[in-house]
């Protein structure tokens, strides 16, 4: 495979990813829809996080019901991490069309990665502590922990700002040379 058939392959995939936090997010905006009309439809799970607590008043199969205010705290911190993954598959896909046209240091590409870097360190500041509140027993829970793994895709986004930076500088003093 050639460069131009890597890169293009690249720009599906990225394509493909942005494609499905549309989907996502329109599957969270129906379920919060559809859960203020009908408040026994729970589309957000307890089991998707891995609770600790001990859940023995759950059959096999069944959710607990949540409070509005645990449902909703849920769906929100959800809506707006796929929304901040839509942005920071954006910007992948501009940083990607710029190295397609040989403008890889020329353009924003900096600008483009810090801007991912902040965006996956909202992720990560989102994903911190999660909130569940059960109406049929006197189990809450609010979890907190850290996904190191996603601050270390915030931290490589930042060094690949600094690495575009001083390749822009390069291609600026190599125009000033000629």
């Amino acid at each position: 495979m050639k460069r131009k058939d890597y890169l293009r392959l690249s720009g599906w995939v990225l394509q493909f990813m942005r494609g499905l936090c549309i989907i996502a997010l329109t599957l969270m905006l129906y379920d919060g829809i559809r859960h203020s009309i009908d408040p026994d439809f729970y589309f957000v799970q307890w089991e998707w996080y891995g609770l600790s607590g001990d859940m023995d008043f759950v059959e096999e199969g069944e959710y607990p019901p949540q409070t509005a205010a645990s449902y909703y705290f849920n769906w929100i911190q959800i809506f707006i991490q796929l929304g901040l993954m839509f942005l920071v598959w954006t910007q992948l896909i501009r940083v990607l069309n710029s190295v397609v046209s040989f403008e890889t240091f020329i353009s924003d590409n900096p600008i483009r990665f810090r801007k991912i870097g902040f965006l996956i360190l909202g992720i990560f500041f989102l994903d911190l502590f999660h909130f569940f509140d059960g109406m049929d027993s006197a189990d809450t829970e609010i979890q907190f922990g850290a996904n190191f793994s996603i601050l270390f895709f915030a931290l490589g986004a930042y060094v690949l700002a600094i690495v575009f930076e001083e390749g822009k500088r390069l291609a600026e003093e190599q125009k000033l040379i000629v």
